[in-house]
């Protein structure tokens, strides 16, 4: 009989491992996704001749460059602890997120180049192109939301509120704290 812990760890563990397996399996598909768009908007955005549309590209490749960290990380975390690391790998999450905005400023630096470029030596845009292109990349991004947030958890008030309630034993101030959010005093309480 496993022994009574006030936290539940390996049910903690096996949700986590849940979690982290769903939001892989999401990562990938918005990789794939993303991967596909980008060498889209690349092309189209320069036969248009368009920065926005090669900044949006940029975005992209930003995005996929985290996807990739992300996942990385989510690999390097799940590790099991050992007597090097007897707290386990979760800080990969960490350095994995300060490296993809390492990422996004480098990619923010060389486009506020191009842009600047531009800005003296004005460039012809094929608007013809342009328009599909973005719309294109419009409907992607609405694609990537979806892949990425359809299963989201409740909200943060709402995990709170859960949790608080689960440490009180009085079913009427328990169901009043899940229904609304605040805890309501009986009239005898006053």
């Amino acid at each position: 009989m496993p022994a009574k812990t006030p936290i539940n760890l390996q049910g903690r563990l096996m949700d986590m491992k849940k979690s982290n397996s769903q939001a892989k399996t999401q990562l990938y598909m918005a990789s794939v996704v993303s991967l596909f768009f980008i060498f889209a908007q690349l092309i189209g955005g320069y036969y248009a001749g368009s920065i926005a549309i090669l900044t949006d590209s940029a975005h992209l490749a930003s995005d996929l460059i985290g996807f990739s960290i992300s996942i990385i990380s989510l690999n390097i975390a799940q590790r099991k602890s050992d007597n090097k690391h007897s707290y386990g790998y979760h800080r990969a999450e960490i350095i994995g997120s300060v490296v993809s905005l390492s990422s996004i400023w480098i990619m923010t630096l060389f486009l506020l180049g191009e842009a600047t470029k531009r800005f003296f030596i004005p460039n012809m845009v094929n608007s013809t192109l342009m328009l599909p292109v973005s719309i294109m990349g419009l409907c992607f991004n609405l694609i990537q939301m979806k892949i990425l947030h359809q299963d989201d958890p409740e909200s943060i008030q709402d995990q709170m509120a859960e949790s608080q309630a689960n440490k009180i034993k009085d079913p009427s101030v328990k169901e009043s704290l899940l229904n609304d959010g605040t805890v309501e005093k009986k009239p005898s309480e006053v």
